[in-house]
């Protein structure tokens, strides 16, 4: 497609290839979109017959292909070829988050999705007083697919509610949000290791961990860190404490 760039000047510019979520890839060369997807293909995108895309599935299988028509008026592709899942980047975090109130926690799962995190599990707190609805799970998942779609990520995070701490996933670096006074910042602790290791994060409830979950945290290994003097909300917290995580 063209560009204007200045008076009587065009430049080029690359379209970028649209990303669908589709059924599974591994079997057919062949796929029918859902309902959901065919509307946003065929009436919000508008996409001819013949337009490319990247379809994403449910297991982060990726592929490139064609819409060859409709099936009863769902959008119809032609898989070309399918996809290397990318190099990962950045260090593997494990998020483990105190359940934010309203809709702080779909927000959370969007932008962690994003970021890269591969595990946000929301835990339950001595002073959390949000509980997760019963579909929350689902729905914080098509979330995460969307979320995957949108930022070109190959594969959602895993994602779970956990009843206690001492159910978090074991065998990394566990660190907690903390405001003690001698809690040194994240990126001090993320100094000791190198670029391409796994991490876990832990952050509390509005009202701060308890001191019996911070002997809890202490028990599985955990080490304070501090985000600075400003008091945060949950998800502010998790994200800025995964960006750093992740890319720091």
């Amino acid at each position: 497609m063209y560009r204007l760039h200045a008076p009587g000047r065009y430049t080029f510019a690359v379209a970028r290839m649209r990303t669908l979520l589709a059924p599974p890839l591994e079997g057919p060369d062949e796929v029918i979109l859902s309902p959901e997807q065919s509307h946003h293909a065929l009436r919000v995108l508008r996409l001819p017959e013949g337009s490319r895309a990247t379809l994403l599935d449910p297991s982060g299988i990726r592929a490139e292909a064609v819409l060859t028509g409709t099936q009863e008026g769902l959008a119809r592709f032609r898989i070309e070829r399918r996809l290397p899942p990318p190099a990962p980047e950045g260090r593997e975090v494990h998020l483990a988050c105190a359940l934010p109130k309203s809709r702080g926690a779909r927000w959370l799962v969007q932008k962690g999705t994003e970021l890269g995190v591969a595990v946000l599990s929301f835990v339950r707190t001595e002073r959390g007083t949000v509980r997760p609805r019963p579909d929350a799970i689902d729905a914080w998942e098509r979330i995460a697919r969307e979320a995957c779609k949108q930022s070109g990520r190959h594969e959602p995070p895993v994602l779970a509610w956990t009843e206690t701490l001492g159910d978090l996933p074991q065998g990394a670096p566990l660190w907690f949000a903390d405001p003690a006074p001698d809690a040194p910042p994240l990126a001090v602790r993320l100094h000791a290791i190198g670029p391409e290791a796994q991490v876990r994060i832990a952050i509390g409830p509005e009202g701060g961990w308890t001191d019996g979950e911070r002997q809890v945290l202490r028990d599985l290994g955990g080490t304070p860190f501090s985000l600075g003097p400003t008091i945060l909300r949950v998800e502010t917290a998790a994200i800025a404490s995964a960006a750093v995580a992740r890319f720091g």
